[in-house]
Parts: C-alpha cells; structure tokens; sequence
C-alpha cells in the first residue's frame, strides 16, 4: 500500500458507521530511531531482536520520518496527550530540568514542573465518551495532584513525578508496582498487568484507551541475566540494552496477543513511538548506535528527534510507508478523526489521516542537556531543516532527503531559503510566546534548585 493509497483511504475510514472503541498508545522512552529491526538497511543493519515489531510492521503503517517535538523527554509527554507543542504547555525540559553548565553563555528558562490541570489530555478527550482509560508506565508529568489520575485516567499504574525506575528488576518503588515478586522484570510485569486490564475492559464490553509509556529503555539499564546472557556473543554495543530492546518488542507481540484473546484486534488502534533519540552520553558512544543520524537525545540533529513510529489501523491492516514528515503532535488528532470526532482548532496537531499537505514543524529547546547539547530552535519545511544556535545566533540548513546525516550545511549556498525558513521559525516562536534564553550574567543567574548539587544534577542527565 503506497502513502497515497493510505492518505486516500481516510475519508472512508472516518464515514463508518460505527467508530472503533479501543486505542492502545505505547511509548518507548529514549529508544533509538534504528533500534526496531523494520528499520533496517542494508548500510546500516540493525541488531536486535524485534519479531513482534517486525509483524506489526506488516499490518501498519511504518514511518520514516516521524519526529518527537523535543529531544527529551517530559515536552513530549506532554505533546503526545494534548496535540500541542511543548512552548504551549510550558514544558520545554525534561522535569525539573538541569541548570546551565559551568561556562555556559546563556541562562535558560525554567520549565514547568507538571502538566497543568486546565490542559485537555487525551484520556480527557476519551473519558466523556465512555472509554475506560488507563496509563501503565512512566509519567514525569507532575508528582503530587498531578498525576494520571489528575488528568483523566482511571487508572495509573508506575507513574510518578521521576524519570526513571529505581531499576529493572524488582522490588520497586513506583506506585502500584511495589507487590511484584522479587526479580520481576519491570516491563514485562508492566505488560502483564495491561493485559489483565485489557482483558476485564473487553469482558465489560467498554472501549478503552490504554496509554502504555514504557520506561525501557532509559537507564539505569536492567533485564535479567538469562536474556542478558544471550547477547554476549552478539554484535551488539550493549547485550544489556539489546535485552532491554527484546523486552520492548515481546510487550509489544503480548498486548497483541492479548487484544486477540480477548476478540478487540479488529477494532483496536494500535501506536507504538518513542519520546526522544537515544541517549550517547557525553563521549558520544553509548549503548546503541544512532548511524546514520548525527548527535543523540538533547540534540536538535536527527538523532535527537527523529524516532521510530508504527501505526496498525485494523480497518485497513496493509504494510505501508509514510516518507513525509510527522510529529508527536499528530498523534492525539489522529485518534480523534479514527474515532469520529472533531479534532479541536486550539491544538497544534493535525490528523495523519487524509492529509493534503504536509505542515511545517518547529522546535525549541532552550535548554542545555548534559549530554551536550545547547539551547537551539528549529524548523523543518518538507525536505528543508534549519537549526538556529542560541548561543551565537548562527544557523545550519540542512536537505534531509540527500543529507540525513545533516553533514554538508547550505546555508551559504541557498541563502534565499536560509532567510526563508529562519523568519518562519521566528514568526512561529512569537506566535507561541516561546521563552527564549537570555544572556547570563552575574546578577541574573537562575537560582540553584533546592535538591542536590550542580554535579548531582549532571550524572543525572539520563533522566529526562
């Protein structure tokens, strides 16, 4: 099936009498763009083991351009469930954020801490409705009054204020977790008790919206040694995160089997996406590879924001590849239109159904990552991508489609759209009201949050 087949085959789609029931939403944290075996090529194989993704490929559609709207973690959260982009929610950093490194030449807004309560989240969208809504997983969208249960879902299962687990095998100390028998592995236990709810859900003939955003694979990493033991002879940077990957995709082949089980596949939506690129770290080397893409999480380069996504309409179950861009925002529109319901003009989004145009996409992290990267902004326009430096107000641009690498910069050579492109960005970040960084000065340094030093903080880049 060609994108145009799939763009086409929207409108009957939307028509159908009776709207689909059930949407299961997975999001891997900081899994990398070329981590999923469907994504492979002969330059640049992939060495996981990813059967169950491999077969959901088969049924969906695989995109190959599909963009997380920040290169960490919490803007995207919360990009996903409200459809907007994370200058609108004030969320711009992963929660609470890290303070300038020593050096640094900017002083960089504080971001929220929490998702405020007044934004509309999908489950919000959902509940109304009818649908039973849960979230198993990872929050790190607000602690206390805050949290999934704060923001429409019935039942939350691991999710918190952190950003990451206490580790991968238990005990653990996220709420709702804490009965799991010493040694459970954290997403497969995770996916069992999804499963249980999917099933009881499909036993009271209630439509449901699961949202499962796994912690796998951030660090700390963890899996059990038995899987661990299977990849040492592999050619793998990790055989612990390789194992972390395969836990990924059996959660993935079990929530399918499960929606089978319980005779909902036919009308259940299936997502999977992840929040960011993969973590690198400092050095750049890390525990997976991100080749071709250039730089990691914390980065506006590809390898910070470009990131798997897969999505199975059972209505029309045919392989396809989407080429054009797309981003976290689309997700929560595209839910609405499959389901039979107006898409909101307050949102930023659109649906990734019957599209006639492609939009422009925008980023702005005015942040620095411990990882390395510095405050920047960002534009994509069809094949064209422009970074703008805050730090020095320079700016890189960039053909996608004959450079993803991001290697030969054009801004010398096409200055026409170099301008273009950069007054757009600009237009984009008034019309938001996007904080910008400011110049760092004595006097007007941030204060240092309360918890920890500057260097804990630091070996804490991960969490995000």
């Amino acid at each position: 099936m060609t994108r145009r087949q799939f763009l086409a085959s929207a409108p009957m789609l939307a028509a159908q009498a009776k709207p689909p029931q059930n949407i299961v939403l997975m999001v891997v944290d900081d899994l990398g763009y070329k981590d999923f075996n469907c994504y492979s090529s002969p330059t640049h194989p992939v060495p996981y083991r990813t059967p169950n993704v491999n077969e959901l490929a088969k049924q969906s559609t695989v995109f190959n351009r599909f963009y997380a709207a920040c290169p960490v973690c919490s803007p995207t959260r919360a990009s996903i469930l409200t459809g907007k982009y994370p200058t609108r929610t004030g969320i711009t950093d992963w929660i609470p954020g890290m303070q300038p490194p020593q050096g640094a030449k900017l002083d960089t807004p504080q971001t929220k801490e929490e998702l405020a309560l007044d934004e509309r989240t999908i489950a919000e969208y959902l509940k109304p409705l009818g649908f039973a809504t849960a979230s198993f997983g990872k929050w790190h969208l607000g602690g206390a009054g805050f949290s999934p249960t704060h923001q429409g879902f019935d039942l939350n299962v691991g999710g918190d204020q952190k950003g990451q687990p206490n580790g991968y095998l238990a005990p653990f100390t996220m709420p709702g977790l804490t009965d799991a028998p010493v040694g459970t592995e954290l997403t497969g236990y995770l996916t069992k008790l999804a499963n249980q709810w999917i099933d009881e859900q499909a036993k009271a003939t209630k439509p449901f919206f699961l949202y499962m955003p796994h912690f796998g694979v951030h660090t700390p990493l963890g899996a059990s040694k038995e899987l661990i033991a299977q990849y040492r002879d592999e050619p793998v940077i990790s055989a612990t995160y390789a194992a972390m990957v395969e836990n990924i995709d059996e959660s993935v082949g079990s929530i399918r089997r499960q929606l089978e089980r319980s005779r909902v596949s036919g009308n259940s939506l299936f997502i999977v996406t992840s929040d960011n690129g993969a973590l690198l770290g400092v050095r750049g080397k890390g525990s997976t590879s991100l080749d071709p893409l250039r730089d990691q999480k914390g980065y506006l380069y590809e390898g910070g924001i470009r990131v798997p996504c897969l999505i199975h309409d059972p209505r029309n179950p045919k392989p396809s590849v989407y080429e054009d861009p797309a981003c976290s925002i689309d997700l929560l529109p595209t839910i609405l239109k499959w389901i039979g319901q107006a898409v909101p003009t307050s949102i930023d989004g659109t649906p990734l159904f019957g599209r006639k145009e492609t939009p422009v996409y925008y980023w702005h992290y005015p942040h620095y990552h411990g990882a390395g990267g510095k405050p920047s902004g960002a534009i994509i326009d069809g094949d064209y991508k422009l970074i703008e430096h805050f730090e020095t107000g320079s700016t890189e641009l960039y053909n996608l489609k004959t450079d993803v690498g991001e290697r030969k910069d054009l801004s010398t050579a096409d200055p026409a759209r170099r301008s273009s492109m950069y007054l757009k960005l600009r237009r984009w970040r008034e019309q938001t009201n996007a904080v910008m960084p400011t110049p760092k000065t004595a006097a007007a340094s941030l204060p240092m949050p309360a918890a920890g030093s500057e260097q804990k903080r630091r070996s804490e880049i991960a969490r995000g």
